[in-house]
């Protein structure tokens, strides 16, 4: 239906193929700037009232955070652990996982406490779990399914009929890890607070670590 994140998506990844097609390297910045200026283009509709939409923003704020913010520093965990390979490759996966998520966290906090009056944690714990579910297992069947029949319909079909399995799975989980409450109701936020809060995500961004105390 070409939902805006899905159109941001989009947008991105064929920039990447783009840049991969003339020998040149994909920029992340500029796939969102190109992202922004399409979601807002009047064609088919909507225009610039488009970038209100709060699944935009959430998918734009989620994108930003999963990729400039890194809050979480486990180097002296590793410093003290054995220096085993199988070992410290564990840990840096968990920490880029458990830091990918709680970036995202703290970019969509609040607009998720300005539209919808909480904080809510649960990605904290669900990420880790369901991400990985989703590009590794989802995304694979879906696009091979539907590639696939094309030519051998049979086979194709087949393969859809497992990426629904997984995909009825992934909704499973999401649903019970929504029902552990992990949330909080809170007040909107006054516009004084969302400035310093985006001060202190631009400051961390710029990788200046302080910047997560302001936030």
């Amino acid at each position: 239906g070409a939902e805006s994140p899905t159109v941001s998506a989009a947008c991105v990844m064929g920039l990447w193929l783009v840049a991969l097609a003339c020998g040149r390297r994909a920029s992340l910045s500029h796939g969102l700037a190109l992202a922004v200026f399409c979601s807002g283009l009047p064609i088919p509709d909507g225009g610039a009232l488009k970038l209100t939409e709060t699944s935009w923003q959430l998918s734009m704020a989620a994108t930003l955070g999963l990729t400039y913010l890194r809050p979480l520093d486990l180097s002296w965990l590793r410093a003290r652990l054995p220096q085993h390979r199988f070992l410290l490759a564990l840990l840096s996966g968990l920490e880029r996982a458990l830091s990918a998520t709680l970036g995202a966290t703290l970019a969509t906090a609040p607009l998720v406490a300005l539209t919808f009056g909480r904080f809510v944690a649960t990605g904290l714990w669900a990420n880790p779990i369901l991400v990985p579910l989703g590009e590794l297992l989802i995304l694979p069947l879906g696009l091979c399914g539907l590639l696939t029949k094309l030519v051998f319909p049979t086979l194709g079909e087949l393969l859809l009929r497992w990426h629904l399995h997984v995909v009825s799975l992934l909704l499973w989980l999401t649903d019970h890890f929504a029902r552990l409450g992990l949330s909080c109701a809170v007040p909107a936020p006054p516009l004084a607070w969302l400035l310093l809060f985006a001060i202190g995500l631009i400051l961390a961004g710029l990788h200046r670590r302080w910047g997560y105390v302001v936030c």
